[in-house]
């Protein structure tokens, strides 16, 4: 089944990767100087408190996916960021671009990209809107924003309006007039550098940096959320027998309060389902969850139903499924993609016993393991 489903994982993937940048390099531009707005009626917008104009000098990169959800364009996801410090306000524009089938993966091609239809619908030359709930996921196309001395985000998902892109080898000029969910417009204009990094094999690469069997640090803290129809089965008319349980289980350092865990620490990301009435107040289902297999990144339907874990998986270039993760501040220092094992929960009461019998995608598979008793 198709998977777009997933988010893109900004704390734990990239962070760590972009170019730093000062306050003062971040280039405010008057709404004056945008030549066209979303319909092209240059008299569309008269509230300047619904306009948020920045430029993104640094902390740039464009990923080419290849044709991931179709046979309609390829996908590039470009990022166009600042760097994000604790003390500093952070601004990013995540596009999602349906590109021509080229053949040729070294450039973004030149043109005006509107946004799609839909989030099913992939023409060339249009953007993947923004797409998701707030405060759960967030997929496509979107804006982010921090404040200063914060690590709260706030998106906006991205859901009319165009792209213009022009390049001359690798010196691109972007300028975007983009609105979303919060009926925000967004100026954006960069004008530099960008290397279009081939990640079409990456789903299938190696994702571990276990070297033996690991026992899994003691977690002091836990957290459950009930993502319901995770997978959005029910959209595509099958009948939901599942509730995805996204449970956390992390060391002191972690703060547990972001969408993803962030801070320096350790953490290991489980997805349980439950039976599609169950009340996550109510903690964990008792019994044993069996880590299924994933392909081409995606689950299948029939592994939708209660009782199994959902293996880890790099789709959309983001963390999926079954991962334990090991950061300092923003930036991974270990990992491990869950591929397969077993997860026994017991239950006395509200008081949880979970026994882990993980094991990672090395070639030559390592034991991940532990026993914690917690309450939810």
């Amino acid at each position: 089944m198709s998977m777009k489903y997933s988010r893109w994982l900004f704390l734990a993937m990239f962070f760590g990767l972009i170019s730093s940048c000062t306050k003062e390099e971040i280039i405010y531009i008057p709404k004056e100087d945008i030549s066209q707005d979303l319909d092209g009626d240059d008299d569309a917008y008269t509230d300047p408190e619904v306009v948020v104009e920045i430029n993104l000098p640094k902390g740039n990169f464009a990923r080419y996916f290849g044709a991931e959800y179709s046979y309609e364009s390829n996908i590039v996801r470009l990022s166009l960021s600042n760097e994000l410090n604790y003390e500093d306000e952070y601004h990013s524009f995540m596009i999602e671009l349906n590109v021509p089938i080229t053949g040729d993966i070294t450039y973004i091609p030149n043109g005006r990209y509107y946004a799609a239809d839909n989030m099913y619908s992939f023409p060339e030359f249009t953007y993947g809107i923004g797409y998701g709930e707030v405060g759960l996921y967030q997929d496509g196309t979107m804006y982010i924003h921090k404040e200063a001395n914060s690590i709260d985000l706030n998106y906006d998902l991205l859901e009319t309006g165009y792209v213009d892109i022009h390049s001359e080898g690798n010196e691109y000029t972007i300028t975007a007039v983009v609105s979303g969910r919060h009926n925000n417009i967004h100026y954006f204009n960069f004008k530099g550098e960008l290397q279009v990094e081939d990640y079409t094999n990456w789903v299938n690469e190696q994702h571990t940096t276990l070297r033996g069997d690991f026992e899994l640090p003691a977690f002091t803290q836990q957290r459950l959320i009930n993502r319901g129809d995770y997978y959005k089965y029910g959209e595509y008319g099958g009948v939901v027998r599942y509730t995805l349980l996204e449970v956390y289980l992390a060391t002191d350092g972690i703060n547990m309060n972001p969408e993803w865990p962030a801070g320096t620490g350790e953490y290991l990301r489980i997805e349980f389902t439950a039976p599609n009435d169950w009340d996550e107040a109510n903690g964990i289902p008792e019994g044993i969850y069996n880590v299924v297999e994933r392909y081409n990144g995606g689950i299948m339907s029939s592994d939708l139903v209660p009782f199994n874990i959902m293996s880890g998986a790099i789709v959309s270039g983001n963390r999926g499924g079954t991962w334990y993760v090991k950061q300092e501040n923003y930036t991974d220092m270990e990992y491990a993609r869950i591929d397969g094992g077993k997860v026994t929960v017991t239950r006395n009461g509200a008081e949880h016993t979970l026994e882990i019998e993980f094991t990672d995608c090395a070639t030559r598979a390592n034991k991940v393991t532990g026993t914690y008793t917690l309450t939810f």
